[in-house]
């Protein structure tokens, strides 16, 4: 079902009225925050009021969730625990494609390439067998038959995940927060939340929270704070546990197009030893725009105090360049087009869903590169912790007691 026009411009026409109390509030409408705000309308009793918050437009480039593709596996190097996720999150996207009418998943398939020095692959060996994953294994000749779009290092092998794909992030963003809106949900974009506040109306009983924005103040019930690399400025404690770092994002142009297509070739990983030494990381995803082709590396090893300082350093980019011919054939060896994101890093790589202590409100943060593939399902379990108190979707991992100052891990890495 599409959106519209009418349900934005009622939406709009709620704003202008004095609300200033809501059940649920949901402070940042980025990737958890839409998935959140989607999945409150589908969870909360019927007749509560769900407000969402965000301090820039409803879709925009300033989120981590900006750059057109995101990579979804079931069989990941992340660890077998996170493969019933997985799977829901995967039905939860399947659901917001019907929904919507939009392709936001686009079930691709997965390709994991490694060479014997990489212990990823010994993981994903692992993963497949203890969860009984459908997965189709290629060595060297079968590779390079099979997908001739990438070099080959000695002792390549590869693994297909046939239940991977590509997400469409700006899409997905959109789609959830229309459906929300659909469902009665509000959203106040271009509105900046200051702090976020218990109540404190001593002996009335009232309880619940105050939510300071540069428009107002919000009364709300319960509040989820999904702001990203912002999250430390509402819940200072999550300075200790993460930290800022940049994922620079490029695309290059084939030489060939068809053979880049998502019915070419599958969403990508690829690690393996260059001729200098180093251990290589690029992923990727087919064409989306019928002319460019992603391939990016790791996240930047700097560490910034803010995403607003983080930067493309030009320097970098030679080596991006020399890494993908290295690893894809068939390319055009400059970048077409290159963007720079950030997101919160932990020093374990899990994420914070949990309780802010400073606060009080329910928080998702530090999400390590690795939010969106699990977005919908994030977003289930922030609404049933929300409306049930608790969710039987938060692994131990999740909690703040499971993570680590991040100044006293030695370095903080995405397999």
């Amino acid at each position: 079902m599409q959106p519209t026009t009418r349900t934005r411009q009622t939406t709009e026409a709620r704003r202008q009225r004095t609300v200033t109390y809501y059940d649920y509030v949901v402070v940042g409408c980025g990737t958890m925050g839409s998935m959140a705000l989607w999945q409150l309308t589908e969870t909360a009793p019927e007749g509560s009021t769900i407000l969402g918050v965000e301090q820039f437009g409803r879709v925009h480039t300033k989120g981590s969730y900006a750059g057109e593709s995101r990579l979804f596996r079931l069989i990941m190097k992340e660890g077998g625990q996170y493969v019933d996720l997985a799977r829901r999150a995967r039905q939860l996207w399947l659901e917001l494609n019907e929904k919507s009418g939009r392709d936001v998943f686009i079930p691709t398939g997965a390709l994991s390439i490694g060479t014997p020095e990489i212990p990823a692959m010994d993981v994903l060996d692992d993963v497949i067998a203890e969860h009984g994953l459908d997965s189709e294994k290629l060595d060297s000749e079968q590779l390079a038959e099979r997908f001739p779009q990438f070099h080959q290092h000695e002792g390549d092998r590869g693994i297909l995940d046939p239940m991977g794909g590509a997400i469409r992030p700006e899409v997905a963003v959109a789609m959830a927060q229309n459906l929300a809106l659909d469902n009665g949900a509000e959203l106040w974009d271009h509105t900046t939340v200051l702090a976020i506040d218990r109540a404190n109306n001593g002996d009335s009983g009232d309880s619940g929270f105050v939510i300071s924005t540069d428009k107002g103040t919000v009364r709300a019930g319960t509040v989820i704070a999904t702001a990203g690399s912002w999250s430390a400025h509402l819940c200072p404690e999550l300075a200790d546990y993460v930290r800022v770092k940049g994922i620079p994002l490029n695309w290059y142009m084939p030489n060939h197009i068809d053979e880049f297509t998502p019915d070419s070739l599958p969403v990508f990983i690829k690690d393996f030893i260059a001729d200098d030494g180093r251990k290589v990381h690029v992923f990727g995803a087919p064409s989306l725009d019928g002319w460019s082709v992603k391939v990016s590396p790791l996240e930047q090893p700097y560490r910034y105090t803010t995403p607003e300082a983080v930067a493309l350093n030009d320097d970098d980019v030679d080596g991006y360049v020399a890494d993908m011919s290295e690893a894809v054939t068939g390319m055009i060896p400059s970048t077409v087009r290159t963007s720079m994101h950030h997101d919160g890093f932990t020093a374990t790589g899990a994420p914070i869903v949990d309780v802010s202590p400073s606060t009080g409100a329910i928080v998702a943060a530090g999400m390590s590169g690795r939010g969106m593939k699990f977005a919908p399902i994030y977003g289930r379990l922030l609404a049933e912790m929300a409306v049930d108190g608790h969710s039987e979707l938060q692994l131990p991992e999740f909690t703040l007691a499971e993570h680590v100052d991040v100044e006293r891990a030695d370095s903080i890495v995405r397999l």
